[in-house]
């Protein structure tokens, strides 16, 4: 889909070479090279979904265009991207999307309608909340970091919002001054042990407390003193109000307020151009009727007679309430694995995301002697500019499901597999609740995911980092998690070209033995297409080992 805007010189006012010369300025920006042509493809010169994003929003700021991921995967090339751009100059606009002034109830986003109707009916709370525990190094200035907390809640509206369910349909309240839940303790402890057991307890406190969603704040912060110069910090923050984007937002602008409280170190945070709730506006406005009626549509079609359950086989009784907790198990791919694994994407014009998630498929076919194979992936959906800088609920879930024949080679899935993420893609406004919502006899399940068990996530940006002057933070690790999902396949590409695996599991259905075994075929299974992308799905053998699953 293209859409044009009306204010600035309309695309069909520039030339195709001007177009060209525009969009190849971008590439070698983005991927550093100079020798860029306009027939070179995007993902062969290592074109991944995140500099797509980055790529879609530059050519939105100099020719006030909208192009879709489908688009770009459809058209790789700056060729046949510019002239896909002026065929479709034409199309219907968006609204702009700018600051409105609002009333005391403001209409919840899409995301946020359904994730707290979804609330409403799941007994563990906690798996709505995100937990980010920290452990810090150094003299903090406790009461700059308290101050920082206050002047972010004063520059995001999302963070001095709650909820209000009127007439079947929830609101937000955004209050003019926000307040901060602030706890601060000093721990005792004996040896090293004790510390963790103490830690343990008060982080599982700390996340199982509910949020009180009609009444606020849905953010929380916990000090725990343990020495001088060393401290850990609990973060809870309610998924109606928060990301996994966010966080990168939260981490950069709390480093900035806490240094320049504490240190007068400048402050260079731009005034936000737009708050959540104008987003929320924006999206009801143009995300409807017809609009919403055909994405919706697409979902319904694409997801009809769904298998009951698509997952790596367990051997433990399935409760029939999930506590859904978890535990994760690390692994590495090598870099010599990856090189290949990239080089055989580039060749094919995919993406590595791409490339694993084909695979996945032809693990789960393995495992369960299915064709019909559906696995889940969380996306920023941050496709507007204005939000980049934004807290807030965007992020959405896309359902990747495809047919697996076992007569096609991994070069014929991998086609598929391009296909399905971008038409996925291309309607990934519909919150993923909603598509839930569709199917009132999965969407009350208290044991299992409502539309998939196995999800696959990679990370290709930079890992978040809290930088805060003489103090070093980090995560801190704690023995318990939670997990939505059976399986979730965590990877994030490392600076060394290695590819860090974290497989997270439900602990009431698998044990840790299982899942480095399952880890295990994978890593032999990438092998394989590695050196024989053309071998028939059907000859790739994954059992030659004992299992224990």
């Amino acid at each position: 889909m293209i859409c044009k805007k009306s204010e600035r010189l309309t695309m069909v006012e520039y030339n195709k070479k001007t177009i060209q010369t525009k969009m190849k300025e971008i590439w070698v920006q983005l991927f550093h090279d100079d020798n860029i042509t306009i027939n070179d493809d995007f993902f062969y010169l290592g074109g991944n979904s995140f500099l797509a994003v980055e790529f879609i929003n530059k050519i939105k700021d100099f020719f006030d265009v909208d192009i879709s991921l489908s688009d770009l995967f459809k058209n790789p090339t700056i060729q046949l991207l510019s002239d896909f751009i002026k065929r479709n100059a034409q199309a219907d606009s968006l609204p702009s999307l700018v600051a409105k002034n609002k009333e005391n109830l403001v209409l919840t986003s899409y995301a946020q309608q359904c994730l707290l109707n979804l609330n409403e009916n799941t007994v563990s709370k906690a798996v709505h909340i995100d937990f980010f525990p920290l452990h810090l190094t150094g003299a903090l200035r406790i009461e700059s970091l308290r101050e920082a907390f206050i002047r972010l809640i004063e520059r995001h509206e999302i963070l001095r919002t709650h909820f209000k369910k009127k007439d079947g349909q929830w609101y937000q309240v955004i209050k003019k001054r926000g307040e901060l839940v602030w706890d601060d303790q000093t721990l005792d402890y004996g040896g090293q042990l004790e510390l963790e057991e103490k830690l343990q307890c008060i982080a599982d406190e700390f996340w199982e407390t509910p949020f009180d969603l009609t009444q606020g704040p849905l953010f929380r912060i916990k000090l725990v003193r343990l020495k001088a110069k060393e401290s850990v910090l609990f973060i809870t923050i309610h998924q109606s109000i928060f990301d996994g984007w966010s966080l990168g937002v939260l981490a950069t602008e709390l480093s900035q307020l806490y240094n320049h409280l504490a240190f007068h170190a400048p402050l260079r945070l731009n005034e936000l151009p737009i708050q959540y709730a104008d987003y929320a506006l924006w999206q009801r406005e143009w995300l409807v009727g017809d609009i919403l009626d055909k994405k919706l549509n697409y979902w319904e079609k694409h997801l009809e007679f769904l298998p009951p359950e698509v997952t790596i086989p367990y051997r433990k009784a399935r409760p029939l309430k999930s506590t859904f907790e978890a535990n994760i198990c690390h692994m590495k791919l090598p870099s010599s694995l990856m090189n290949k694994l990239k080089e055989l994407s580039k060749r094919q014009s995919v993406t590595l995301f791409m490339t694993l998630l084909a695979s996945l498929q032809i693990l789960l076919c393995k495992y369960n002697a299915l064709e019909d194979m559906v696995v889940g992936s969380p996306i920023s959906n941050r496709t507007q500019k204005e939000v980049e800088s934004l807290i807030g609920l965007f992020a959405n879930m896309l359902i990747f499901r495809i047919k697996l024949k076992k007569n096609i080679n991994f070069y014929e899935l991998l086609e598929y597999t391009r296909e399905e993420v971008a038409n996925a893609s291309m309607h990934q406004e519909i919150p993923f609740e909603q598509v839930i919502a569709q199917y009132p006899e999965r969407y009350l399940q208290e044991n299992r995911h409502p539309l998939f068990q196995i999800m696959f996530t990679l990370e290709n940006f930079a890992p978040i980092e809290f930088n805060f002057k003489d103090v070093l933070v980090e995560p801190l690790k704690l023995r318990k998690a939670k997990t939505k999902f059976d399986i979730s396949f965590n990877t994030r590409e490392l600076p060394t070209g290695e590819l860090d695996v974290g497989i997270g599991y439900a602990a009431e259905l698998y044990n840790q033995s299982e899942i480095e075994v399952i880890g295990s075929y994978w890593v032999d299974l990438l092998e394989r297409i590695s050196q024989n992308p053309k071998e028939k799905i059907d000859n790739l053998g994954l059992f030659e080992k004992n299992t224990t699953t």
